[in-house]
């Protein structure tokens, strides 16, 4: 089993200062890689993992979006 917590954009589409790909300039300065919902899909169907609850999303003052994953394989 997996239980990851991660940075996405999940909820904050065509809000965030993209870069390239999948990095985006933060409201305080850096650039990080945010994942997105179809990156999340993709790595379960390409490793074959099971979704073992829903997708939960958290916005951080509408920064970035804390989401939580749980899989097995």
């Amino acid at each position: 089993m997996l239980f990851a917590r991660f940075s996405t954009t999940i909820g904050l589409e065509g809000k965030l200062q993209q870069v390239e790909g999948r990095f985006y300039r933060m409201s305080h300065g850096p650039v990080w890689f945010l994942a997105d919902e179809e990156m999340i899909m993709e790595l379960e169907r390409e490793i074959g993992m099971a979704r073992l609850e829903p997708l939960k999303t958290v916005l951080v003052e509408q920064e970035r979006g804390m989401t939580t994953w749980v899989v097995r394989k």
